[in-house]
């Protein structure tokens, strides 16, 4: 019978060869001392490497948001060729929505109509009603420009509509169309921000009739909105047109920015037709320190090192949540020395800048040719009261 025989090369289990061979295997294996090398290796590779992923995340949203910026600009461009080089704004688009608001006093039906604008501050609806079919009643057109022209970077914080106690108004009213933005349980603010001194005329053009309102209770003209006295920078002869800003590569049409509400923390929006002076769609400077966006803490110092006469409402803590691009830090920054971010602005002439807090803070940016600085008024760069804006 046949049967297997073993190579000679073959030893048993127990043989002092074979134990010999095993014990050398088990030499080869990691010890816990090798192993914490490589974790601390994978460790340090890791913490070089997410910092610059996070890096990459926040410069594609930067990117994002300057194209939105960029075609935001090109949409201005196509408004003012379209009428005449006017601007949309207080006066010229949202006096039509001030004389309707005269004419059907009250009734929401005034605010159901897709070429309305927003509020008088509204320069967005005006701009996209020349490229698509708006909604039909005011609160999905605020919300068209709240979620669909947002800013990626913008944070998602916990908001609130304006004016609270069921849209009470300054003048004791209510919101006529109130109802209309109870349907949505959630907001958040706008992304962008027009400087509100290209909206505001000059006092020589404050008699100007813009439109002329029959039977409120008698034939009423609408009159132009002019620069409130105590604005830190006052001029006579503005009207909202290109030809009277200046140079359009160097002044700002929209930037990043929010407006704060500091008693409580919490993001507010201005849903009133007609609301006080900014609305939602609108704010001072980056110059001025007393802006509710970009303004800093009253114990803080400008850029040339002068402690600010006037700090914002907000105290500053805006200022993480306008300059949101450049940077992840979550702490509310009230200083603009200790502020890392930046902000995007497109310029009236269509070209997208990113803007850290120094280089936002140059005061021809903010205001049109002209301007005169009132006496007292102090912003984030040196300027003598008086000073003319280039």
């Amino acid at each position: 019978m046949w049967t297997k025989t073993r190579c000679s090369s073959e030893r048993p289990l127990d043989a002092p060869g074979h134990r010999a061979a095993g014990h050398r295997r088990r030499a080869a294996a990691f010890t816990l001392v090798e192993l914490l090398v490589v974790v601390a290796i994978i460790a340090l590779l890791l913490s070089i490497m997410v910092p610059s992923l996070a890096g990459a995340r926040d410069q594609a949203k930067a990117a994002v948001c300057a194209s939105q910026l960029r075609g935001l600009g090109t949409g201005l461009t196509n408004y003012t060729a379209e009428f005449e080089g006017w601007l949309p704004g207080m006066n010229t688009s949202g006096a039509a929505l001030r004389a309707k608001m005269l004419v059907m006093q009250g009734n929401p039906d005034c605010l159901r109509d897709p070429r309305v604008p927003v509020q008088p501050h509204d320069w967005a609806t005006p701009i996209f009603n020349l490229e698509m079919d708006l909604p039909r009643t005011r609160a999905e057109r605020l919300r068209l420009v709240t979620e669909k022209f947002k800013c990626p970077a913008q944070e998602p914080i916990k908001s609130v509509l304006y004016p609270s106690d069921a849209f009470g108004m300054l003048d004791g009213s209510k919101v006529p169309d109130a109802s209309d933005f109870f349907t949505h349980a959630s907001w958040t603010g706008p992304s962008y921000l027009m400087p509100a001194h290209f909206q505001y005329w000059g006092k020589n053009f404050a008699k100007v009739n813009l439109a002329w309102v029959e039977g409120y209770p008698q034939p009423t003209p609408v009159l132009p909105k002019t620069t409130p006295s105590d604005w830190e920078a006052q001029y006579d002869r503005y009207v909202s047109h290109m030809d009277y800003v200046g140079t359009p590569s160097r002044k700002v049409f929209l930037a990043d920015g929010t407006r704060y509400l500091t008693e409580s923390g919490i993001l507010d929006h201005d849903v009133s037709p007609i609301p006080d002076v900014f609305g939602s769609f609108t704010s001072s400077g980056a110059w001025w320190s007393g802006s509710t966006a970009y303004g800093v803490d009253v114990r803080s110092v400008n850029w040339d090192g002068e402690t600010v006469a006037r700090g914002s409402p907000s105290r500053g803590q805006n200022l993480v949540l306008s300059y949101r691009h450049c940077t992840r830090r979550k702490k509310l920054n009230t200083t603009c020395g200790d502020n890392p971010g930046a902000i995007n602005a497109v310029f009236f002439d269509g070209h997208v800048e990113l803007l850290n807090d120094q280089r936002s803070r140059r005061i021809d940016y903010w205001y049109p040719t002209g301007a005169v600085v009132q006496p007292g008024a102090q912003g984030m760069t040196r300027v003598s009261s008086g000073y003319v804006v280039p």
